[in-house]
Formats: structure tokens, sequence, C-alpha cells
């Protein structure tokens, strides 16, 4: 397919597409760009095709001016069409379709009315062939089969989904090829500034086209790709992107559990480094559940040390262990973070400890030579000082009776005493040197941490006033003697932690009991969850207790906190008394009727409550109906309540809207005039630029042509006179030629006649030699004849004597025996010399005999 657009082209609204039916036109209008699908009449190709809609197709984009959409339309038709062929081209929706119901805007009066027929290309700016291009590519992805019913299903998606400024296309498992027509989509439509693509099975191949439309847009300030399946290779496309990115803000590249999760390595550690060091845009990073590690925790730490755009972070389920949370914990200073989430990654003590020092956690112990105190004149009386304040606060709030913590007007109670005790801690407090990051919310739910590590993160609200929100979910609280034994002393000093989480904190009855006394103290925390924490009647007589006299208190949650009915009758009461909570959550606890009716009577008298959940006990259908109607009564009075500025503010708010309706009806119909009169406009334009192009190319072929024809003459004429010399100088070498010949005959002519006067001779001379050899060769052939004669003879003679060997030969052998040495001589010598022999040996010994 061609490449995109490059960012920050301009051109006319090229996806100008009608709002209403064909049906809905005028049949008088002879004007406008339909007028000739109106005056032709419909025809098909071989194939089923409406050729008059092919054509109004192709004119939407060709009216543009930009040839590099005629090649990207061609490019579409050819890659899918066996998909094209089985839907329609045009993408409108009927009122039939739900579309009120997917309307964004509930307030009937103030959303304009929409249309019967609607445009789905119109209201999203998109061309009908990217709309048939992301279908296509869908079915591909899901192995589907392309239809009109689910192209109009699809539309209706995309309607409720996309016809805002936010690209909607969640868990649909779509793949690569989809990937590929949203980047193709969005390169060339500016309306869209957030991208949600998760859950779906992009990919690497996905993440590659996902970074080269990061690579381009101008528009994106968020885009979400989690889960989506996305190995370490992948992540680096995106990441590498990101460095030259300067539009996304928010970038979501967490997993989550189940399959399609996307996963980093330690290959990414440097390009997310990188990341941090190079990109001043990205505010919003979520890394949860990548497998990022320690070691993806030191390229996260080493990148935040330069980083001063980054605000929120979020690594959480991602096994970074003591060793990831102490790279991280080092940085939190440098850094420009506001909202950390750690939740859910192994922390232990160590980690906790580490992260608590870097929070603003003061020495537990009295040690003067810390650097925390060298500021102070006198660093042994002020760590002493400060030991004692914590000391004594502890005392103060452990002994502190909790039934007296608001008592009659003229005596002092235990709240006051406590108050008067954090005052002297706080002074203590500001004697140390505390360099604090800018963190306002961090998350360390369900860490493996002891109460050891979650002590010293209590004991940096100390001197925190920076932090707003802190989630201790999940953590170890445990303390058989002293329930929160850090917590009780933090909260009473801490004057801007607003929202505290301890639910399943294993706090105990006696930490509940403590910790409501410090509740009841606290001025500032507004939100604070316990639920999964045990509440007996004696923690819910503490409660009720602090119920009664705090009004800072917003929100309190005990769900699931083994409530039963007696102690829900004594919460019931210290609600009745309340002046400040709205919402309480008791859901999944042992309450039953009983309680139901109580907190009935207190909603009679407390008309500030207004959310009460109480899900998941057994309590009558009748009492919870009776519950919601006090609820919703008391909703009526806090929205009474307001002043009167806000009622008159929103009044001109609505007024507003309702003309902001009435103004997007008429945008709209402008919107559409505007679009055809550039529609016309683009195309007359395009047909003088048509004009203009062809004019230039014919005088371009004239000019070739005429450039070719001198190039040509002057061609000829340098062959012309290349020839002339040429003749000329064969012209002189010919008649040298003919000088040299004439000479070279007249030689050869002299030679002749000798050769003629030489033959002559020798012709003379080879009769005589024939006469000669005549004569001899008569006498030789009278030799021959003797000399054949002669053999003859000998040949006779030599048969005869053959025979008469023959026959001596027979003659000899038949007398071989009786002769000695047989037929070979040499035999016969040395038998005569063997019968000698013995003829001398028999003669010796005669001769002895005599003696």
């Amino acid at each position: 397919m061609a490449p995109p657009v490059q960012p920050g082209d301009s051109f006319p609204d090229w996806a100008a597409q009608r709002q209403t039916s064909p049906r809905e036109i005028p049949r008088n209008d002879s004007t406008g760009p339909w007028s000739a699908q109106r005056q032709t009449s419909s025809r098909t190709n071989s194939k089923g095709r409406d050729v008059n809609a092919e054509a109004k197709h192709k004119m939407s984009w060709f009216a543009a001016g930009d040839r590099e959409r005629q090649a990207l339309l061609a490019a579409i038709e050819r890659d899918y069409a066996p998909e094209l062929r089985r839907i329609s081209h045009d993408w409108v929706l009927s009122r039939g379709c739900k579309l009120q119901a997917e309307s964004k805007n509930d307030d009937s009066d103030l959303a304009p009315p929409l249309p019967r027929y609607l445009d789905l290309s119109e209201v999203l700016g998109i061309p009908n062939v990217m709309l048939s291009a992301m279908l296509a590519a869908k079915c591909r992805d899901q192995n589907i089969l392309a239809t009109k019913e689910r192209q109009q299903r699809f539309a209706e998606y995309v309607f409720a989904n996309c016809a805002e400024n936010s690209f909607k296309m969640k868990e649909l498992h779509l793949g690569p090829d989809f990937a590929k027509a949203v980047a193709l989509t969005l390169s060339f439509c500016s309306r869209y500034t957030e991208l949600n693509l998760s859950g779906n099975a992009l990919g690497d191949q996905g993440a590659q086209t996902m970074a080269t439309l990061l690579l381009k847009t101008t528009t994106l300030t968020s885009v979400d790709l989690s889960a989506n399946d996305i190995s370490c290779k992948g992540m680096n496309f995106i990441l590498r992107t990101m460095l030259i990115n300067r539009s996304v803000k928010a970038l979501d590249l967490s997993s989550k559990t189940g399959s399609n999760r996307n996963r980093f390595s330690k290959l990414n550690a440097g390009p997310l480094e990188d990341l941090l060091l190079r990109n001043s845009t990205l505010q919003r990073l979520s890394l949860s559940t990548c497998t990022l590690g320690a070691i993806g925790a030191q390229g996260l730490s080493r990148g935040l040390v330069g980083n001063q755009s980054l605000k929120f972070l979020d690594i959480s389920q991602n096994d970074l262990g003591d060793k990831g949370a102490c790279y991280i914990a080092s940085v939190l200073k440098e850094s420009a973070l506001e909202e950390l989430n750690l939740a859910d990654n192994n922390i232990c003590d160590e980690g906790l400890i580490s992260l608590a020092c870097s929070l603003g956690s003061l020495p537990n112990k009295m040690d003067s030579s810390s650097p925390v105190w060298s500021r102070a004149m006198e660093a042994t009386k002020a760590a002493t000082a400060y030991a004692d304040s914590v000391t004594f606060l502890r005392k103060t709030v452990l002994d502190a009776d909790e039934q007296a913590l608001w008592p009659e007007e003229g005596s002092k109670g235990s709240a006051e005493e406590i108050k008067d005790a954090a005052k002297a801690l706080q002074l203590a407090v500001k004697a140390a040197e505390v360099t604090l990051p800018k963190l306002k919310i961090l998350n360390l739910t369900n860490n493996t941490a002891t109460s050891i590590g979650v002590r010293c993160v209590a004991d940096a609200l100390q001197a925190n006033n920076v932090l707003e929100r802190l989630s201790l979910d999940h953590c170890d609280h445990r303390d058989p003697d002293n329930g929160c034994y850090s917590l009780i002393v933090s909260l009473p000093v801490n004057c801007t932690l607003r929202h505290l989480g301890l639910s399943y904190a294993l706090l105990g009855s006696n930490g509940l009991i403590h910790l409501a006394k410090v509740v009841a103290t606290n001025e500032v925390l507004c939100s604070l969850n316990l639920s999964g924490n045990l509440v007996d009647e004696k923690s819910a007589s503490a409660w009720k207790i602090t119920l009664c006299g705090n009004r800072s208190l917003k929100s309190l949650g005990m769900a699931a906190c083994h409530i039963d009915d007696t102690a829900g009758v004594i919460l019931a009461e210290g609600i009745g008394q309340n002046q400040g909570l709205e919402s309480l959550s008791l859901r999944d606890n042992a309450l039953r009727n009983t309680c139901a009716e109580a907190f009935e009577e207190a909603l009679l008298q407390n008309g500030h409550l207004v959310q009460l959940n109480l899900e998941l006990n057994s309590i009558h259908l009748r009492v919870l109906s009776k519950i919601k109607q006090l609820l919703d009564r008391n909703n009526k009075i806090r929205d009474k309540g307001l002043p009167d500025r806000y009622r008159t503010r929103i009044a001109e708010l609505t007024e507003c809207q309702k003309e902001v309706g009435r103004m997007s009806q008429v945008l709209m119909r402008n919107r559409q005039k505007k679009r055809v009169a550039l529609w016309k406009q683009a195309a007359k334009v395009q047909k003088l630029k048509d004009e203009k192009e062809a004019d230039r190319q014919r005088e371009a072929q004239v000019e070739d042509r005429l450039n070719e024809l001198l190039e040509t003459h002057e061609q000829v004429e340098q062959e012309i006179a290349l020839l002339e010399g040429t003749l000329k100088s064969l012209r002189a070498e010919g008649a040298q030629k003919i000088s040299i010949l004439g000479t070279r005959i007249e030689d050869v002519e002299d030679k002749t006649r000798i050769g003629e006067i030489q033959l002559t001779k020798l012709r003379k001379q080879l009769q005589n030699f024939e006469e000669k050899a005549s004569t001899e060769l008569a006498a030789i052939h009278e030799e021959l004849d003797r000399a054949m004669k002669a053999q003859q003879s000998a040949a006779l003679l030599s048969t005869a004597a053959q025979r008469n060997l023959s026959t001596f030969t027979e003659s000899l052998n038949a007398i071989s025996e009786d002769i000695a040495g047989g037929v070979n001589p040499r035999h016969r010598w040395t038998e005569l010399q063997e019968v000698k022999t013995r003829t001398a040996a028999k003669a010796k010994p005669r001769a002895r005999r005599p003696s």
C-alpha cells in the first residue's frame, strides 16, 4: 500500500459523503455530486457490483487531487478484493439500528435529533473505503467471511465506540491485518486523540505497524496497547518510536491475567531508559504485569533520573522484589513522579524500608549523627526531642479512653490530649532536614513485607507533607499488643493524607480501636478502607464514638468485616449522630433485619449519608427499599443545599448545552453544504489541474521531439563531414595502392615469361628421362623373372629337407631308450661320467683286499 501522509499535510475534506439516504435527495435537483448517479441507470458488472456506486466511491477520492490516494485506493481494492465483493460500499445506518440508545447523551431534550439515515463516513470523517478495509482486515484476523450482516453490526459497534474523539476497539481478537487498516485510517484522520486496542492479538507484527503510526501521528495523545501478545521485540519497536513521538502523553503497554500478555525482558531495559531520558512529552506510563523484574526496574530508575515529565507510573505485578524496589526508591526524590503503583511486586521488608527512607522516614533510634538532624543547631537535643515526642504520642494514644474522646463542654477529652501530643511531635519533626519526593499517590497493595517494613512506610507519614493517597491493602499490620504501632503516631501528625487503604491488613480489634482514636483527631483524612478486618462489638463501639465527632471523613469501607447484628446496630447509632460521612460500605457481612432497621432509623436523623452498600447481607428487600428511599432523600437534600451560585451556573450550563444541541444541527447542515461545495470545487480544480498537466505534457512532448530532431540533424551533419574526410583518405590510399599493384603486375609478367622458358626445358628433360627409364625397367623385369624361378626351386628343396628331417627325428626317438643320454647329447655325456665313477669306485676295494 501507499505510504501514509506525512504529519502536517493539509488537504480538502476528501471524505465528503452524503449524510442522508439517496431516496431523501430531491428528484428535481439536477446539481450536486449525486446528479450523475440519479441521471444514470443502475448498472452492474459481471461480478454483481454496482458500477455507479464504484464510480461515485472513487470520485470522492480523486476529487481531493492527491495521486497518492488513488494508488492507495487501488492497493486496497486489490488486497481486499474478495471481502469487498461481499459487502456494500455505503456505510449508512438507519434509525432502527439502536442509534438513540447508543448515544452517549442521556438527556433526550438536550441531544440533537438523529436523522432518518446516518452516514457513518460523515459522522466519523473516515472514507467508506477505509471502513471497508477495516472490516475486511477484521474478518481476516478472525478467519470469518465478510457479509452484509457483519458489516451492519460492525458499523453499529464503530458508531458506539468511535463517534467521539476516542477510537476504541477493545477485546475483539484483532490481529496484524486490522492494525495495518487502523494505522492507515488514523494517518489520514486527525480527529482522534485516543487509541484503545487493548485485549486483542496484534503481536509483534501489529506492534511494528503501530510503531509506524506513532512515528507519523501528531494528534494522538493516549495509546492503549495492553494485553496484545507483544513480546520484547515488539516492545522495542514501540519504545524506539516513542523517542521521536511528541504528541502521546499516555502509553499503556500493560497486561491482564490470561492470554495475549505483553512481555518485557532484559533487552527492553535499554530502550526503556532511552525513552524516559529523551521523551519530554510522556506523562503516563503503564507497564503492569509485563515481567519487568529487577533489571527492568533498573532501566526505569536510570531513565527517571533525567525525566521531568512523567507523572504516572504503573509497574504493579512485575515481581520487582527488594532489589527492584530499591532501584525505584533511589530516584524518587529526583524524578517528577506524582503517582506510583507498586502493588503485587513481592517486595519484602528491605524494599519497603528503602521506599520509606525516600518518602521521608526519620530514624527510629535516637541517632544524632544522622544527616536528617544536620540542620538543627543541637543535633543531639533535636534527636532526643523527636524520640521523646514519638514515645509520648504513642503512649497518649494507647492510654486514651475511646469512650471519653468527645467529653462535655468545660472538660478536656482524650482527643484534645492526642492533638496536643501531635503538635509537640510536629515541632520536633520540623527540626529534621528531609528532602521529599513529589509523589502524591502510592500503592503498595499485596506485597510480602512483614509488619517491620509496613511500620517504616507508616513512619514516613510523620514528615511527608506531600503524599495524599496511600494504599497498604493486603499488607501485614499485625501487632497483638499495640495494633497499628506506627499509624497511630503518624496519622495525628500528618496534614496532607486524604485517602488511606488498609483492607485485609490484619489490624485486629486493638488496632481498629487505636485507629479509631487517631482518625477522630485527624481533620484531613476523607477516605478510609478497612474492608476485610475483623470488627467486633468493642471496635464497633470505638468507631461509633469516632463517627459521632468526626466531620472530615467522607467515605468508610467496612466490607467483609464479619460484622454481626450487634456490632451493626452500634455502628448505626454512630451514623445517626454523624454529620460528615457520605459513603459507607457494609457489603458481605453478617447483618440482618435488626441492623437494617437501625440504619433506617439512623438515616431519619442523618441527612448527609448518600451511599450505603448492604449487598450480600441477609436483609429483607422491604427494609432495603426504605433505606434506598432515605438515601435518595439525602441526595436531594444535598443538591438543594448547594450554594445559589452553583444552581445558577448549572442552569446556565443547561441552557448552553441546549444551545449547543441546536447549533450542532445547524453546524451539521452547514458542514454538509460546505463539503458538497468543497467537493465540486475540488473536482473542478482537479479538472483544471488535469488539463494543465495534459498541456504541460504535450508541450514537453513537442519540446522533446524538437530536441530529438535537432540532435539528429547535428548527428547527420557530423556523420557527413566524417564521411567526406574518410572518402578523401580512401582516394589517396586507392591511388597509392594502384601504383603499387601496377609494379607488382609487371614483376609477375616477367616471372611468368621466365617460368615458361624453364617449363620448356623441364619438359625436354622429362621426355629423355622417360625413355631411359623404360629401358631400365625392361631389364629389371627380366632379372625379376629369373629371381622368381630361383625362389621356386629353393622352396622345393626346403620342402624335401623338411621331410628328411622329420624322418630322422622319428627314427631317433625310436632308439632313444637304447642310446646313453637319450636324445639329448648332454644327458649322454653325464651318464658316461657316472658310469666311469661307479667303475672307479668298484675297482678301489679290490686293490685293498690282499692286504
